[in-house]
C-alpha cells in the first residue's frame, strides 16, 4: 500500500478527526453520533497511514516524490 497523501493532507484530517470525534461526543445524539464517529475514525486512521482509498478509485495522490538521479523511473 503506497502512501498517496502528503504531510500537509495528512496533518488536516487528523486535525479535522480529532474535532469531529469531540464534537460528536459532546454534541450529537442517535444516529448522528455513530456517524461521526465512523468519519472521525476513518479521517484519524488514514491520516496515520497516509493512505485515501478514494484517492486510490480516483488517481489523485498528493504525494510528491522527488525522483533521483540513480533511480529509473517506474512505468
Amino acid at each position: 500500500m503506497e502512501q498517496n497523501e502528503s504531510l500537509m493532507d495528512r496533518t488536516i484530517r487528523l486535525f479535522v478527526g480529532i474535532i469531529i470525534l469531540f464534537l460528536s461526543y459532546f454534541f450529537a445524539v442517535g444516529f448522528w453520533e455513530i456517524l461521526f464517529y465512523v468519519i472521525a475514525i476513518i479521517l484519524i486512521i488514514e491520516a496515520f497511514t497516509g493512505y485515501c482509498v478514494f484517492y486510490k478509485l480516483y488517481g489523485i495522490s498528493t504525494n510528491k516524490k522527488e525522483i533521483s538521479v540513480n533511480e529509473p523511473e517506474k512505468e
